[in-house]
């Protein structure tokens, strides 16, 4: 799949952070920060986790500064940015607002919200009508079909609903922790 870069320049090096993710096990790379071509950092693949954060202390130009790669998924595409002591240095700007303004809207409403607007409505009611559109139809079809409509989108949109607020969850909480919920 995709190999992503971001580079930026830091006095006379340069800092490039990278992303190749796969759905095929072993195939994805994960992601890793590179100081003027060596790998200094590297994690599992922000595909699984919805983000990734690599952080270390690195000594840069006789000083030693703290260097950050934050990767985040807006359900489009990746984005990244590089900062060193806080301060963006390189990347996608749009992500410090995209990413979290986003992750921060689905999850500010609660768990009973979520489950209803993204479980129910817009993962669970799909499905459930696929289910019954492609199933078996008796004299009393219309019954059967919102009786499955129901049944399995309710059961689909719940069990997604779940997996997708826990997982959105912990990368707000990796990605961005002072504004992570309980903080």
């Amino acid at each position: 799949m995709p190999l992503r870069r971001w580079v930026a320049r830091y006095g006379d090096h340069t800092i490039t952070l990278c992303n190749h993710w796969s759905f095929v096990p072993g195939r994805g790379k994960g992601e890793w920060l590179d100081i003027d071509g060596r790998t200094v950092l590297s994690g599992p693949d922000a595909l699984v986790n919805m983000g990734a954060r690599l952080s270390g202390r690195f000594v840069l130009s006789g000083a030693e500064v703290e260097i950050t790669g934050l990767i985040g998924w807006d359900r489009v595409r990746y984005r990244g940015q590089i900062f060193i002591d806080g301060t963006r240095i390189g990347g996608d700007a749009t992500m410090g607002t995209v990413e979290r303004d986003a992750l921060e809207a689905r999850l500010g409403g609660g768990i009973a919200r979520y489950l209803v607007i993204y479980g129910l409505v817009q993962l669970g009611l799909p499905f459930g009508i696929a289910m019954a559109v492609i199933g078996p139809q008796g004299w009393d079809g219309i019954p059967i079909f919102l009786k499955t409509v129901a049944f399995a989108g309710g059961i689909y949109g719940l069990g997604m609903g779940l997996t997708w607020y826990a997982l959105e969850r912990r990368a707000l909480a990796r990605l961005y922790p002072a504004r992570a919920p309980g903080h």
